[in-house]
């Protein structure tokens, strides 16, 4: 649903919000590496 509304924004807007997203993602990622023991 995401990518369906982006693809009426420009691609520089469309670009930073795939960013921030991946970011996020890797964010909770790194979290849960933790919490599972990973050091």
């Amino acid at each position: 649903m995401r990518y369906a509304r982006l693809q009426g924004i420009d691609l520089s807007n469309a670009t930073i919000t795939h960013i921030y997203i991946s970011g996020a993602w890797l964010d909770r990622t790194r979290l849960r590496w933790e919490q599972l023991g990973g050091e």
